[in-house]
């Protein structure tokens, strides 16, 4: 099956996956499918997504989100069922939604694909879902109306919020990030945090949306990725001056601040202290 529709316009489709082969099957770029943000939902039977360094399996009661232009293949189980969900970002542009497709997280993990497994409680939930939007797909105007656009959006929120808290439920388990993406973000700012505090620049090198970099530093650590890059700071500051003889304004220059006042101020607003309090108290502690 091979998709040639115009991806400047909107469009928006649902399908059965056994209508994607009648024996073990794979998908892969030359059929159109990577044009397109995909999101598989499997009854029965199981498929893998794959690329040339990454490969990932979903079975039974699971949801697969694939961002679009990633070269991939899929490979279908033979007697698999369930649902392929696929549509472009002109679809979901056309009308104005409060979040971006970036800020659903589940298309972005680390830019390959999200792997969701439900409970019985949201299988049948997602079941009925999907069940509406094969109803709007039916339909010859469906790429312009505003109820697949409204269902599809209450899908992906739906989705977004067992992202997270799957995620959180890891978090108990490991005392390490469970996002790789962050870990990187902090190695990032290891580089970069005294002549870089732009959050755009970070998300900018991580080639994801400043965001979904925000929402991944909050569930990863608890803080913003502003405050993330704000305590490198203060903890690099208060090194400088228990550590060295340099003058404030010295550290200021070596931080990357060229107005050591506002430098001071900076310090203060992150500290409650300035940063000669700072430097007595800790002098006074060491006596």
């Amino acid at each position: 099956m091979t998709i040639s529709e115009d991806l400047n316009k909107p469009y928006f489709n649902i399908i059965d996956l056994g209508d994607l082969h009648d024996q073990e099957k794979s998908l892969d770029n030359k059929e159109g499918y990577n044009n397109f943000y995909a999101i598989y939902f499997i009854h029965e039977g199981e498929l893998t997504f794959s690329t040339t360094s990454y490969k990932i399996s979903a079975e039974y009661s699971t949801l697969l989100f694939i961002p679009s232009n990633i070269e991939h293949q899929i490979t279908i189980k033979k007697k698999s069922k369930g649902s392929l969900i696929y549509f472009n970002s002109v679809f979901y542009n056309s009308i104005k939604h409060k979040l971006l497709l970036e800020d659903y997280l589940v298309f972005h993990q680390e830019k390959l694909a999200t792997v969701i497994r439900l409970s019985e409680k949201d299988y049948t939930e997602t079941k009925g879902i999907i069940n509406l939007l094969k109803l709007e797909a039916a339909n010859d105007i469906s790429t312009n109306t505003a109820t697949a656009h409204q269902l599809l959006s209450y899908f992906l929120s739906k989705s977004k919020e067992k992202f997270i808290a799957i995620n959180k439920r890891e978090e108990k388990k490991e005392a390490t990030s469970v996002y790789p993406i962050f870990n990187e973000f902090k190695e990032i700012i290891e580089s970069n945090f005294s002549t870089d505090r732009n959050i755009a620049s970070y998300a900018n090198k991580l080639n994801i949306h400043p965001n979904c970099l925000n929402e991944i530093s909050k569930l990863s650590s608890g803080q913003t990725a502003s405050e993330v890059i704000h305590h490198r700071i203060i903890s690099e500051t208060k090194k400088l001056i228990l550590s060295t003889d340099k003058s404030f304004k010295e550290i200021s220059y070596k931080l990357g601040f060229d107005d050591p006042a506002y430098f001071s101020r900076y310090f203060k607003k992150h500290t409650g202290l300035t940063l000669s309090q700072y430097q007595n108290e800790t002098r006074d502690m060491s006596k």
